[in-house]
């Protein structure tokens, strides 16, 4: 498949006769009141240096043509310029084919090989085909023969005529760039938001971002790597589905030139993440009370332990046990037992606390027949969870375990 752009030439076209001397070839050029002379060699096609050039009257209907330039894979390497107006940039990889047609059919006669289309820093490209009466097409050439790291200009399409002993130059036109440098790959990828149906990516962009086409969005699944969009110009894109497997991004320019890819993360694992696990009819009650606490600490987000299948490199496990009831004029005790247990699964960092770590002593609660109070004076959360969750985050802010997230909020003691 090919894409197709026409651009049609009505300007003054420039002139060109050429005159075959012995072995070289001269290039007259008239103009007021002067005249010059250069030589070159018969195999160059060299642009001329000049706006006006001496051209026969039967080669005058062969100014005015469009230009349909080719590219394959479909898609590729048409950007808007800086006057707004659509430009291709070519680049390696890139299947190129120049189709021309004359507005006004020829009034001389001349076969395809005679038509030449030439760009700097291309090889030239001979028409080969004629496909109608008025309209010619170049052999479909493969660009990878350009050198890495060119970046040029817009620069001209000239397109030539052989004919008899002569070579003219019927028009010219800005309308290409050779780029073959990679842009800047994406940074920092990570997933900044998730919800139970989607997720949602984000990167840096380069400080040369302005030249960024796109970025693509790539999966590994099914043994392969996989693009998932295409090319977006922010740096910020919502996955409509759960994670399926691991991501990384790569920018495209306006050539298609690929960047190095990003680092490659597993969006089913939250790097700042903590997964809370609670164990015991009563731990719902003592995890209800840490949750707001370890938010201020750094982390992202806390899962529950049904929130699979994310992967924390955090966890923390509570448990509760209510000893037996005694009632006392009408009122209930309950002899509470929480205990914490935070770990770092990479580096098997453990921290267990529990009432006697925290140095609370008495730990028997208020309640009815169906259990301790959770808020109110003498309550537990009053009277035990506070001061055990104040003392756990107070000893863990002194262990040589630092947490890989983002800048935390407050301090845990306060």
């Amino acid at each position: 498949m090919f894409v197709r752009k026409f651009i049609h030439f009505n300007c003054i076209c420039p002139m060109l006769f050429l005159s075959k001397l012995t072995g070289l070839v001269s290039i007259l050029i008239l103009g007021p009141l002067f005249l010059s002379c250069a030589v070159i060699q018969r195999s160059e096609v060299v642009p001329p240096n000049t706006d006006t050039f001496l051209i026969p009257k039967k080669v005058e209907s062969l100014r005015n043509f469009e230009l349909d330039i080719m590219t394959s894979p479909k898609g590729q390497s048409i950007c808007q310029g800086m006057d707004g107006k659509n430009i291709y940039y070519l680049s390696r990889g890139i299947q190129l084919s120049i189709h021309i047609r004359f507005i006004d059919s020829p009034s001389v006669h001349f076969k395809p090989e005679q038509l030449i289309a030439n760009i700097k820093h291309l090889e030239p490209i001979p028409f080969t085909q004629k496909t109608s009466e008025t309209e010619y097409t170049t052999e479909t050439i493969s660009l990878d023969y350009l050198q890495d790291g060119l970046s040029t200009e817009p620069v001209c399409i000239f397109i030539y005529l052989r004919l008899n002993s002569n070579i003219y130059l019927l028009n010219k036109k800005e309308l290409v760039i050779i780029d073959t440098t990679r842009p800047q790959k994406p940074e920092n990828l990570r997933v900044s938001r998730r919800t139970q149906a989607s997720y949602t990516l984000k990167w840096d962009q380069g400080v040369n971002s302005q030249d960024i086409r796109g970025y693509i969005v790539e999966q590994y699944q099914l043994d392969r790597w996989q693009e998932i969009n295409d090319p977006i110009k922010v740096s910020e894109i919502r996955i409509n589905e759960t994670p399926q497997g691991l991501i990384r991004v790569v920018s495209i320019d306006c050539a298609y030139n690929k960047s190095e890819y990003s680092d490659i993360i597993n969006p089913l694992k939250d790097e700042c993440g903590l997964r809370l696990i609670s164990t015991g009819k009563w731990s719902k009650m003592l995890a209800d009370c840490i949750k707001n606490k370890m938010r201020t600490f750094g982390f992202s987000k806390i899962y529950d332990e049904n929130d699979s299948p994310m992967i924390t490199p955090y966890q923390l496990s509570i448990h509760m046990d209510i000893g037996q009831s005694k009632q006392e004029h009408g009122f209930y005790y309950w002899n509470v037992h929480p205990q914490i247990e935070f770990k770092h699964l990479s580096s098997e960092f453990q921290l267990t606390w529990n009432t006697s770590e925290a140095h609370i002593k008495d730990t028997s609660i208020f309640g009815d027949q169906t259990g301790p109070y959770e808020d109110g004076p003498n309550s537990f959360k009053e009277k035990i969870a506070l001061h055990l969750i104040d003392s756990f985050f107070e000893k863990l802010d002194t262990l040589p375990i630092k947490i890989n997230c983002q800048k935390r909020i407050t301090k845990s003691k306060e």
